[in-house]
């Protein structure tokens, strides 16, 4: 409706709480919470045992590049860790999307030394969907925030 040469703007309620949500589902949170659940998922199976990332040492995937060792540090443990702080870090709006962002590239280098360990070794084909999937929410964590 123009009323002298004015048009009147009429916001409706959807629009108005589009802007003002307070719990923002972005792509890094989602990456985040699914990078999370797939620790828990199988990422090898062989001989008819399944292992979670909980399973693998940390110090398995580069153990054939540096001789360093740390017992007692597990990949799930770091990749969980991880998923928590990004699922944070995309909450949490004064937290600069750069954060999101670096804790994105840790779990893409973790979950591609896992990859790359197990190609290594000739055991490519006893990769489990919960790797794949740990891969893939790792890269969208990269995503941007909108």
């Amino acid at each position: 409706m123009i009323v002298g040469g004015n048009r009147e703007v009429l916001v409706t309620s959807s629009e108005s709480t589009k802007t003002s949500s307070r719990f923002p589902i972005t792509t890094p949170l989602i990456a985040a919470a699914g990078l999370g659940v797939c620790v828990f998922l199988p990422w090898l199976e062989g001989s008819g045992v399944s292992l979670n990332a909980m399973d693998v040492s940390l110090d398995s995937i580069w153990s054939d590049l540096v001789d360093v060792t740390m017992d007692g540090v597990w990949l799930g443990v770091v990749l969980l860790t991880v998923a928590v702080f990004g699922f944070i870090a995309a909450l949490v709006k004064a937290v600069p999307a750069s954060v999101c962002r670096v804790l994105g590239v840790i779990a893409v280098v973790l979950v591609g030394m896992f990859f790359r360990a197990l190609v290594a070794a000739d055991g490519f084909e006893f990769i489990e969907f919960g790797a794949f999937g740990a891969a893939g929410f790792s890269l969208f964590m990269l995503a941007p925030r909108r």
